[in-house]
């Protein structure tokens, strides 16, 4: 049993030197298959932590808790950082809650920067990752990361929006932030694990198998749907008209 990035389709030709699909991992044994489908989404997250300089003892704010966002918030938990996680959606605080993560909060319903500070004291922020990909959300949030925090965008930004772009970027250059931004992007990596690179997008799924066979990293509650794939277009039309309800799909070949 392997893993790879092929489409949905009973059989497929793999290229391993396709530098963009060319993925071939093998699945641990103690891995259900249908649990090892969520690497791809874990491995996309774990390209934030990555790309941050948390260390142990840090403070870590992620905003939007989707199946992405709530990987990468238990990953910086496990890099050994107190995590702040927060959404909109209380149903994702649940499912967060479920998955181990330990401080969720709507910031519609809290004054998020005094929860912050509760928590954080004056150590502060020093890593903001964002999963949401909205821009208002990143802008507001800019304030609360510490001086020479860092910013790591895993969301990618794309509607429009208008604001004071002077005011964002003093955020990066001036007193009392300085802060630094980073995008966190997976195939910034080598697709392939070689003696001259660290880290790849291989080692990086090798890892997430692991976790997820020791169950520290937690699928369960992201888990919502196994279907057959003749019912495909239902499957995409919850995903986008029930997010809460279609939270993560596999489809089952078998079935």
């Amino acid at each position: 049993m392997v893993y790879t990035y092929g489409p949905h389709a009973e059989y497929f030709k793999l290229d391993s030197t396709d530098r963009w699909h060319g993925v071939c991992v093998k699945v641990p044994s103690a891995l259900a298959p249908d649990v090892a489908s969520f690497t791809h989404m874990a491995t996309i997250a774990f390209t934030s932590v990555r790309a941050s300089n948390i260390e142990l003892g840090d403070f870590v704010l992620v905003t939007g808790l989707g199946t992405i966002g709530n990987f990468a918030a238990q990953l910086a938990q496990l890099q050994g950082a107190t995590v702040i996680c927060t959404d909109v959606d209380d149903q994702r605080l649940e499912i967060a809650k479920n998955c181990g993560l330990l401080h969720v909060c709507n910031p519609t319903k809290v004054d998020l920067k005094a929860e912050i500070e509760k928590l954080a004291g004056e150590e502060g922020i020093s890593t903001y990752i964002d999963a949401s990909g909205a821009t208002p959300v990143i802008n507001a949030s800019l304030p609360l990361v510490k001086l020479y925090g860092e910013v790591i965008l895993l969301g990618s930004p794309r509607a429009p929006y208008q604001a004071n772009l002077t005011d964002t970027f003093q955020k990066f250059h001036l007193l009392p932030h300085c802060l630094t931004m980073k995008g966190a992007l997976e195939f910034s990596y080598p697709t392939h694990q070689d003696e001259f690179n660290k880290h790849s997008i291989e080692r990086n799924a090798k890892i997430v198998m692991q976790l997820m066979v020791e169950n520290k990293l937690k699928v369960k509650s992201l888990y919502s749907h196994k279907l057959n794939p003749a019912k495909a277009q239902e499957a995409y039309d919850g995903v986008r008209d029930k997010k809460n309800e279609f939270i993560g799909v596999v489809f089952d070949w078998t079935i």
